[in-house]
């Protein structure tokens, strides 16, 4: 057993070298602890800060990214990006943002297997560290060239900007606004984390060597003479250190799979964020273009939905579908019958349904908390939703619509998937900012009282 464990974890320190000399050994220990330390308190500072100044914003507008949020001036931001065309900012690596407490613990738990093991492998294991923020910058360039490469051609002030990058460190310029982005206390936290690695492994190296090297040799004088001579020439794995780490290799991939089924839901729940948003966006489009009317919704099987009404505005098939909508009716033979799209639109804006018979987006009362695209349940054809029929009691009174609308023994809606996302949905509100959202967030009704919270009535004060 002392055998298999000095394999895989290098040899253990003598007492007596201990004793003569402990702190050759205790050096890169101090080191790669102090670097997991660091990269541990990191996850509480932000990593990456840029200030846009401009005439109108003598102090500035800052966003700062940590790795799981955003702080700052972020929907002044959003609100100037929507007139370029450019996405919100909280769209960019919700993947990453949703992973990286995971993964930053993750390092640091490397990091700290490193100090047990006294060969090659605490090279292996700190490795990730060492270039965590080198990783965490190339992500950032990623997500700044992306969404400022693919600005929206509809946007009111498209053609006042060209396509731009942002810089990831230094000055830059965007339109009238000059940028300077510069790295948080966090980044900075990560990169001497990464330096004092590289310091402790070289430390590693010089304690652990001569014994790896005094044990190799031992071990090749008691071979026979052929053997010993080929293990002499060999130096590489030995069997035993490959089958443990299979065996490792293994273990770490049944503990990750869960986190990649994890992941992938995320990554499935930002791209249905992201298409909602594009769908509500072709949307507004096309109020603007027409007297700032919202389209008709379909009414009957056979009349056209919004969705064709929306299409020469830069909405593509594509779009109308959320990755975890996975409705039987996509495949429905008869085309009457078939579903169109995930993203419904709500009933109160359309100009065919009561009781305003049409919302022009300047009447919305709260922008910011009117939802004008939501997730339809996936029984639903629909192309969109009538919350003008739900509650206790609704807004309007029909028993039949109520009857297909509302649930009211669970006091929820019917029509809406509101638990596709891990018990949420996403909606798009008429500022144009996607969210996601738990439905007690957007309705709340005591029975037999008008609703406390409802985010559907757009001229609801």
């Amino acid at each position: 057993m002392i055998e298999l464990i000095q394999q895989v974890a290098g040899p253990r320190v003598p007492a007596q070298e201990w004793a003569e000399r402990k702190g050759r050994y205790l050096l890169p220990t101090v080191l790669l602890l102090a670097s997991s330390v660091m990269l541990l308190v990191s996850m509480a500072l932000p990593y990456w800060t840029m200030v846009l100044h401009a005439p109108q914003y003598p102090q500035g507008l800052h966003v700062q990214a940590h790795l799981y949020r955003l702080d700052g001036d972020v929907q002044e931001i959003d609100t100037l990006n929507h007139y370029i065309g450019m996405r919100p900012l909280g769209e960019a690596a919700q993947l990453e943002r949703s992973l990286s407490i995971f993964a930053i613990v993750t390092l640091a738990l490397l990091l700290l297997a490193a100090v047990f093991i006294h060969n090659r492998w605490a090279a292996l294991l700190a490795l990730p560290a060492v270039l965590f923020p080198v990783m965490f910058l190339l992500d950032l360039h990623y997500w700044l060239s992306n969404f400022g490469q693919n600005l929206d051609p509809n946007a009111p002030l498209s053609s006042a900007i060209k396509p731009f990058t942002p810089p990831v460190l230094g000055t830059g310029l965007i339109g009238q606004f000059k940028t300077v982005a510069s790295p948080g206390p966090g980044l900075i936290l990560a990169a001497a984390a990464s330096v004092t690695t590289l310091a402790g492994l070289w430390f590693h190296r010089a304690a652990y060597k001569p014994l790896v090297e005094a044990r190799r040799r031992s071990a090749a004088r008691s071979l026979p003479c052929c053997a010993s001579r080929s293990a002499r020439q060999a130096g590489g794995f030995s069997l035993i250190e490959l089958l443990v780490t299979m065996s490792l290799i293994a273990l770490l991939i049944g503990l990750l799979l869960p986190t990649l089924a994890t992941a992938r839901q995320h990554a499935q729940w930002a791209v249905c964020a992201s298409n909602a948003r594009q769908t509500a966006l072709a949307i507004e489009a096309y109020a603007h273009a027409n007297d700032q009317h919202y389209p008709l919704a379909r009414m009957y099987p056979d009349d056209p939905t919004w969705l064709e009404a929306t299409q020469p505005y830069g909405q593509h098939e594509l779009l109308y579908r959320c990755p975890s909508d996975q409705s039987p009716l996509w495949n429905e033979p008869d085309p009457a019958q078939q579903r169109r799209t995930t993203y419904g639109l709500n009933g109160y804006l359309t100009p065919n349904h009561p009781p305003y018979w049409g919302v022009r987006p300047v009447q919305v009362v709260s922008p910011s908390h009117a939802v004008v695209v939501a997730e339809l349940s996936d029984d639903l054809n629909k192309d969109h939703f009538m919350p003008m029929f739900w509650g206790t009691p609704p807004k309007l009174a029909n028993m039949m619509m109520q009857s297909r609308q509302w649930d009211a023994a669970k006091g929820q809606p019917k029509v809406l998937s509101i638990h596709r996302h891990q018990d949420t949905a996403n909606y798009v509100f008429a500022d144009g900012h996607a969210a996601t959202h738990a439905f007690e967030d957007t309705w709340q009704q005591t029975p037999g009282s008008p609703p406390a919270v409802d985010w559907y009535d757009p001229l609801k004060r």
